[in-house]
């Protein structure tokens, strides 16, 4: 579908759940119109198929929105912004790090506890 402002307009909600319409030109570009009415611009890329919102219709025009869809495939086409991931390891120090300060030590123990069984596979 071609996305302009008259089609956006026109769009209409589901009646549950969110419906994605994606743009004819931009690959991965499109628009997200929620059961309640919001339209949102998003962008899905990678070979995860990662999904981000660029921003609210009405807030963002179509045109910027479109831009920054250009600029952020770009980036990631050439190597410029990496994935935002971390090793299981590091993940699992920083969330026993948080529950170990929110938590009783024996909670932390017991999730401590079974976060290593998980790693033993």
């Amino acid at each position: 579908m071609r996305l302009t402002d008259i089609t956006i307009r026109t769009l209409k909600s589901p009646a549950a759940g969110a419906v994605i319409f994606y743009d004819d030109f931009i690959a991965g570009f499109g628009i997200r119109v929620s059961e309640g009415g919001t339209k949102s611009f998003i962008l899905t890329h990678g070979p995860r198929r990662e999904r981000e919102t660029l921003g609210r219709v009405g807030v963002v025009s179509l045109h910027d929105a479109r831009t920054e869809a250009k600029r952020r495939l770009a980036e990631y086409t050439l190597g410029k912004e990496r994935a935002r991931t971390k090793a299981w390891d590091t993940e699992v120090a920083e969330y026993l790090a948080e529950v170990a300060a929110k938590r009783k030590p024996r909670t932390h123990q017991s999730y401590k506890y079974a976060l290593d069984r998980q790693i033993e596979f």
